[in-house]
């Protein structure tokens, strides 16, 4: 069940179109929406990592952060992404994203590749908008994908946060270096 009104006034269009003699349906929605909490942007569209594990899928994930926008431009800000993707096929499967730059604006392109079936390997190829005051050379939703293809095809690994979370733990050695641009 997915309660917004976006949702709503779609399945209004398919009954008008019934009540109008028109035989239309209702087409799946990946569930997108796009809360704002204080000067967070936050979003999500398809299957939760959780979601997708209890359906079935073999999935790998991936969080990555970058700017908005080029650094030297005066409104630039943080995004994380979390892709989600089947492992075997690359599908995307989902999409989680936050922060304080422009996120809405890659979940929208997810939202989308969701709906056409998009494999990881797809939004890697895809040709964005470019100009320093809308995004950085190479988007933040691009290096989000190449990571997940990576840590899929066995190139990178990442850690989650479940396991620096144990690691930390009484008792444990544990170093982070932590690069800063």
């Amino acid at each position: 069940m997915i309660p917004l009104a976006s949702t709503a006034n779609k399945q209004g269009r398919v009954i008008a179109d019934h009540i109008g003699g028109i035989d239309t349906r209702f087409a799946p929605v990946e569930g997108t929406s796009v809360p704002k909490a204080f000067d967070l942007n936050i979003g999500r569209t398809g299957l939760g990592e959780k979601e997708a594990k209890e359906k079935g899928y073999n999935v790998v994930t991936s969080v990555s952060s970058g700017l908005d926008s080029t650094h030297y431009y005066p409104m630039h800000a943080n995004i994380t992404i979390k892709l989600i993707a089947e492992q075997e096929s690359g599908r995307c499967l989902g999409a989680q994203v936050c922060g304080m730059g422009e996120s809405v604006k890659r979940l929208d392109v997810l939202a989308t590749a969701l709906k056409f079936g998009t494999k990881v390997e797809d939004l890697i190829d895809l040709d964005l908008a470019y100009a320093p005051p809308f995004a950085t050379a190479i988007d933040v939703l691009i290096h989000a994908a190449t990571t997940l293809e990576n840590m899929r095809l066995g190139l990178a690994k990442g850690i989650t946060a479940e396991t620096v979370q144990k690691r930390l733990q009484p008792a444990k050695d544990c170093i982070f270096l932590m690069l800063e641009s």
